[in-house]
C-alpha cells in the first residue's frame, strides 16, 4: 500500500468515526428532548393536581376541619390524616359516595 492510499483509508476511518459519534450525539439529544418533553408533561399534571388541591381545601376545607373536630371531641380521639376515596356507581356516574378512612 502507498502513502497516498493509507492516508485515504486513514481519512476514511476519521469520517467515519465522526459520521458513527454524530448519529449517537443526535440520539442523545433526541432523548434528551423526549425525556425533557415527558418532564413537561408530567410538570404539567403535577400543577393540574396541585390546583384541583387547593381548591378542594378552599370549598370545602373548613367544613371539614369542622367535622373533624366534632369527631375527635365526640370519640375523644385525635385525628392527623384522613384519606377520602371517591366511588363511582359502575354506571359512568362519578362519585356517587365518599369514603373516608382515618389513617394512623
Amino acid at each position: 500500500m502507498c502513502g497516498t492510499e493509507q492516508s485515504v483509508n486513514f481519512l476514511y476511518g476519521i469520517v467515519h468515526s465522526l459520521t458513527l459519534f454524530f448519529a449517537f450525539i443526535k440520539f442523545i439529544l433526541a432523548e434528551n428532548a423526549t425525556i425533557d418533553m415527558l418532564s413537561r408533561a408530567e410538570s404539567r399534571v403535577t400543577q393540574d393536581f396541585a390546583a384541583a388541591e387547593k381548591d378542594i381545601c378552599d370549598d370545602v376545607g373548613i367544613a371539614l376541619a369542622a367535622v373533624i373536630r366534632a369527631a375527635e371531641t365526640n370519640h375523644h380521639v385525635l385525628i392527623n390524616e384522613v384519606r377520602v376515596t371517591m366511588l363511582d356507581d359502575g354506571d359512568g356516574k362519578r362519585w356517587v359516595q365518599a369514603v373516608c378512612t382515618i389513617t394512623r
